[in-house]
């Protein structure tokens, strides 16, 4: 029997919900954070940066060296948009003359559609759609971006071929993507690495409500596992908190006890998170490149080679 990567019902509402509230602070994550820039850099460009890199150095790298002289592009389709940051940014490098951006919470397109408009880029049309089930019409546009967009898919290879299809002969699919474990539900090896990277990090850098980060296994019976995922999954983590929630939180940290590191309201070593807040998240992330390589066949594959790094600092 065929594998089907469909998501679970009411799946749809959820990721919607989540992402239309959802605004993160890029340059709190691994990817946005200034110092990391040159690294990140020297992994996609493969030389060294001429000089301070910006906030959106892989939109103007992307520009100036994928597409070359051919920007603008006629057509571009930017998937998963979120509030249009990205849009608005390659409007103003000059990547295309008119840009569709699709994505499924609606809150977060009309801010972006507001966004635009106060800009004045009136060359940026922003639509809700369920990119899951995207029909494109053949041969209709020269670029597609996917920021963020295909680690949140469960039917990769329906959206990558219809982004297949849509394309014309001598289109572009720039993806700029998590790869890792699904759900980034790291193994226990791969939390002990990142476990001795936090320690690396000087005291009085770390969060202060952040002792010991993304947890090997929990060692105890399955039903206490579950109850301390639940339970500190909940938890806010600062100190305005009910007495009893401080009186955990100092526990636990005198006991050393692991906290699942934070992710938007939650934390991403925690099912909870993935059942209850974005099932999207990381759905299908192992996939990803290869089925890009079997749908499209020639592909550039760059990595930033973040298996440690996002975990320890984000």
């Amino acid at each position: 029997m065929a594998a089907t990567h469909e998501a679970p019902p009411g799946a749809r509402d959820k990721v919607s919900q989540h992402w239309g509230e959802t605004l993160h602070e890029v340059e709190l994550t691994y990817y946005g954070f200034p110092p990391l820039r040159p690294y990140l850099y020297r992994a996609v460009a493969g030389e060294e940066p001429r000089g301070p890199l910006p906030r959106d150095w892989f939109e103007r790298w992307a520009v100036e060296h994928v597409l070359g002289e051919r920007a603008p592009v006629r057509r571009c389709l930017s998937l998963c948009c979120g509030f249009g940051e990205i849009e608005r940014i390659l409007a103003r490098l000059g990547a295309f003359e008119r840009c569709r951006a699709i994505d499924l919470a609606a809150p977060a397109v009309e801010a972006a559609r507001a966004a635009a408009a106060a800009d004045g880029l009136t060359q940026i049309d922003y639509d809700v759609v369920d990119i899951e089930s995207l029909e494109l019409e053949p041969e209709s546009v020269d670029l597609v971006w996917a920021n963020g967009a295909l680690h949140h898919l469960s039917r990769l290879e329906h959206v990558l071929s219809e982004v297949h299809r849509a394309l014309r002969p001598d289109g572009i699919l720039i993806a700029n993507e998590y790869i890792g474990p699904n759900h980034a539900q790291l193994g226990e090896r791969e939390s002990e690495l990142v476990n001795a990277v936090i320690h690396l990090i000087p005291r009085s850098l770390r969060d202060q409500d952040e002792e010991s980060f993304v947890p090997a296994r929990f060692k105890g019976p399955r039903w206490l596992e579950l109850a301390y995922r639940g339970l500190m999954g909940r938890l806010p983590d600062r100190p305005s908190l009910p007495g009893w929630q401080r009186r955990l939180a100092a526990a636990r940290r005198r006991l050393s006890l692991p906290r699942p590191r934070r992710f938007g309201p939650v934390w991403d070593n925690n099912p909870w998170y993935y059942e209850h807040v974005d099932p999207s998240e990381g759905v299908r992330a192992t996939e990803i490149v290869p089925v890009v390589r079997r749908v499209f066949g020639d592909v550039d594959v760059r990595y930033y080679n973040g298996s440690i790094l996002p975990h320890a600092l984000d």
